[in-house]
């Protein structure tokens, strides 16, 4: 009984961290490259990556820089990131871009969506809309 609930105890935790609802933004500006504050200039559906997730790429002009990276352009940023065709879910959740939102990005920056290093965003609480 007692393996049965440290078990169910050390799910739970692990939920905790990787629910990223529950990041304050300090934690998710440690876990991200870079943080930027910028407006979506275009939003391209660049292919189907699978029945579920579509890879999506949005320009995002750069107003102000909060985190640096080396590899962050001056003005404008191509950033990659899955969405869904049929607006399924996910846990975590997709991000959703559209042309004008302007927004608070954090960004990741790996190979995992594209084959080659580019700024990606991870999951839906990586992008704060300004109220």
């Amino acid at each position: 009984m007692t393996r049965i609930l440290l078990i169910i105890a050390s799910l739970m935790v692990s939920f905790a961290f990787a629910d990223e609802p529950l990041w304050t933004p300090q934690q998710r500006t440690e876990q991200r490259v870079a943080v930027i504050n910028g407006t979506v200039l275009r939003v391209v559906k660049r292919r189907t990556l699978n029945q579920y997730a579509d890879l999506m790429s949005a320009e995002i002009r750069i107003a102000r820089v909060l985190k640096h990276s080396d590899s962050l352009p001056e003005k404008v940023v191509t950033v990659f990131y899955e969405s869904s065709p049929g607006n399924g879910k996910r846990c975590p959740t997709y991000a959703k871009l559209v042309s004008d939102q302007t927004s608070t990005f954090y960004l990741s920056y790996h190979d995992s969506l594209t084959g080659k290093k580019d700024f990606i965003i991870e999951m839906g609480g990586d992008v704060q809309s300004e109220k």
